[in-house]
Formats: structure tokens, sequence, C-alpha cells
């Protein structure tokens, strides 16, 4: 993860006064350059484009809340409304904006290649750039240093004054703590602000002091829309009166930074803390038989076989905490291969949490939900083990062979080939690796 992120803009002639600005644009975190253009026809590159600066910062203002607390669709195929506050493309002004999206993974911020189709070759064409991501605290710096510096540059240009309006608006916004729960609760259910229904929002908060407020907004983006609230209360119902309980005191004795770099990846995190599992219970290479996976969680495996899916018709899984280290669970999985990696990933929440006292498990690309995956993944089929498995040369033929070795789906071998590069990336790849 790059130290800063930082919008760059420099006007080559004093903006006119009642004129729209044009400004010479660049995005960069740390020292790479997110807008490298190369221009066809004097066949030099640059790091910036030329546009409004004030068109841009009307756009990153109103979008604001949803840019810092909405994740991308889990299905990679983002709705229209979706994309109109994300995509910078979407901004007006006929300037030929880069094709980037802005999308929050919660306490990160994700900068990513949009996911359409390459545009037609024009006269001016962007360069590939990968997915990259920054704090949030640095993106809201960089927002805020980028609001600045073209309210003062660009003082007495056409739409100034209305841009001074909203973002101290804004500024007010997030300074009410209050308020600004309300708009990332709004935000992390796909609306815009004032947009979501009151209902909604309440029944949400209401819930926040019992469960957690972060508990509260990952449920939100587990099952975004106007039917959050009541999709969660029948959740945590169903949760309640599960029969289903395991332990997950083990989490305790994980440390997922231990030995990780700063500003490590969910991945990293993952690897780190299923290695640290693995050493706990005394299995640091091969399959976690079935037996061992229920002494785990304190449980036989049996237990964990027999359980009914009572989750199965929910849109999430979850888990709640209901003494010192046990939980109930409400799964979804029938399969047993399937349910396996399903529990791996309620120990999985529960050490990101530090064992809050709940946990949905759902397909959200948030950090949170990327982690347990990765977690499972990492858990119950190792990379270092994978590779004694894998023919390097000829791996999509071993695929099903090494799945089979582990106990796991056969895509859990095939992303882990390619988040280690021995299978071709995808872009939707970097998107759940970061």
């Amino acid at each position: 993860m790059s130290g800063f992120f930082e919008i760059e803009a420099t006007w080559p002639e004093a903006p006119e006064p009642d004129k729209l600005d044009v400004a010479e644009i660049a995005i960069r975190l740390g020292y790479d350059y997110l807008t490298r253009v190369a221009d066809i026809a004097t066949r030099t590159n640059r790091d910036y484009f030329r546009g409004s600066a004030v068109t841009l910062a009307f756009w990153l203002a109103d979008h604001w809340w949803r840019l810092r607390s909405e994740p991308i669709d889990p299905t990679n195929m983002p709705s229209h409304d979706w994309r109109m506050r994300h995509e910078l493309s979407s901004a007006s002004g006929g300037t030929l904006w880069p094709p980037l999206m802005i999308y929050s993974g919660g306490e990160r911020v994700i900068i990513a290649p949009i996911l359409s189709r390459r545009a037609p070759i024009e006269p001016l064409q962007y360069l590939d750039t990968r997915v990259r991501m920054v704090t949030g605290s640095q993106f809201e710096l960089g927002t805020d240093n980028f609001f600045n510096l073209v309210l003062d540059s660009c003082a007495r240009s056409a739409d100034a004054a209305a841009l001074r309006e909203l973002v101290g608006q804004l500024v007010a916004e997030r300074g009410d703590t209050e308020l600004a729960a309300w708009r990332k609760l709004e935000a992390c259910l796909g609306f815009d602000p004032d947009q979501a229904p009151d209902a909604v929002v309440e029944g949400l908060l209401r819930l926040a002091p019992v469960l957690g407020a972060e508990e509260v907004k990952e449920a939100a983006t587990a099952f975004p829309g106007s039917n959050s609230s009541r999709a969660l209360e029948t959740v945590l119902k169903v949760t309640e009166d599960s029969p289903l309980e395991v332990d997950l005191g083990l989490a305790a004795r994980v440390d997922p930074t231990r030995d990780t770099r700063p500003y490590a990846s969910p991945w990293e995190l993952a690897e780190s803390a299923a290695a640290q599992v693995r050493d706990i219970i005394g299995l640091d290479h091969g399959p976690i038989g079935n037996e061992a996976f229920g002494h785990m969680l304190l449980t036989r495996w049996e237990t964990l076989k027999e359980a009914s899916a009572t989750a199965r018709k929910l849109p999430y899984a979850a888990r709640l905490r209901t003494r010192a280290t046990s939980e109930k669970v409400a799964i979804q999985s029938v399969n047993l291969i399937d349910r396996r990696f399903e529990i791996a990933r309620l120990l999985g929440d529960a050490i990101w949490t530090e064992q809050s006292a709940f946990g949905p498990i759902s397909d959200a690309r948030t950090d949170r939900q990327k982690f347990q995956r990765a977690f499972a993944q990492s858990l119950l089929c190792p990379f270092n083990d994978l590779r004694a498995n894998i023919d390097i040369h000829r791996p999509e033929l071993s695929i099903d062979r090494a799945a089979r070795h582990f106990g796991v789906h056969r895509n859990v071998v095939r992303n882990l080939l390619a988040y280690k590069g021995v299978l071709r990336e995808t872009l939707e790849d970097q998107l759940e690796a970061v």
C-alpha cells in the first residue's frame, strides 16, 4: 500500500472569472501516477490529464460518502447507479476522465481500473494501471487537500461558490458524529445522502449498541437496500435459535499482523493468521482432516456434518457470541466441502475482529470478508503445500486432484494459483486479492 494519496492540479493559465477552469490534473499513490497518458500524435507520455479541477472536486464531494463507505458489488457487475457514483468517467464536462473506479474496502479505499471493456484507440490513451489501495485516512486527507487547492486557486471561476458551499456542508457532516454514522450507513446500503428510508437506517442504528457499529455496517454491505434492517433482524433471530455452537477461543491466540509488512493486505494477514492456527493445532503441513477440523473448534466433526443449514435461505450466514468463547452459528452450506470452508471463515472473522460479538459471513467485497475467505483458503490449502501437489508447468491439469487432496472446492485452488502468479491473474482476481 502506498504511503499517501494526492490529487495534483496546476493551471497553465489563471482561471478566468465566471468561466470553467482548465487544469493539468494528476492522481498518485505514493510515487506512482495513476493518470499516465500516452499522446499518440506526439508519441509522448505524461503523468496528467487536462480537465476542470472544479468539476472533479464537485464529483468527489457529491459522492464522497459512497466513495468512502460503499464497496463494489460482489458479482463484479455493478449497477448503473453504482458506476455513476464510483467511476471517474461519469464526471461531466466533456473531459476524457481516467478509467478508474474508487470504492471502499472498509478501513481502506480501493482505486482500480474500471471493469468495462477497453475503449477504442483515441489520440489520447490512458496507460494500464493495477489495482491499488490507500488507507481511508490518507484518502480523506488527499481529497481535503484537493478541495482546498481548488477553492483557493479557482475562487472566482464558474461554480466556485457552489463548490465552496458543498464542501462546507460535507465538512460539517463529517464533524457531526451522529450524522456521520447515518451517512456511512446510507452509503453502505447503496443510497445517496438523505435517500435511504429513515426506518431502515434507524433499525440498523438501534442494533449498533448491541452488535457493534462495525458489525452493523458489515451487515448493511452484506445485504444493501431497503430490506437490510429486516434481514439483519431475521439473521440475528435465526442465529440465536441455532442449535449449532462452536468454540472460537483459538482466535485469541492469533495475531494476523505478526511478521507482516506495514499496510499488509487482508490476504497477507490471512496467510499469517492461518499459519499461526496450523502451528497451534500441530498441523504445519498437509490437509486438515475432518476430525482435526472439529477438534480445532472443540466439537465433533459429526456435529458439524449433521447440523442443519439454518441460514440457507438467508442473505448471509452469521456467528453470535453467547459465552466467553462459545458462538452460535447459522450456516448456509449443505455441501460438506463448502461447509468446512464456511466454518473456517467463522474462525477467520473472530480473528479479524478480535472476537467481536457478532459476525456476518457474506459475499461482500469488504476487507473483513476478504480476510475471511483468504484465511479459509490458506488454512485448508496452504500454498506451500499446494505447490507440491501441482504441476507448475501445467497447473490446470492438476487443480481437481489438488482440490480433492485438501478437501476444498476447485475454485479455492484456482484462486490461490492466480493470486500467487502461477495462473494468469484477471482484474477480478486483483480486486479480491488486494
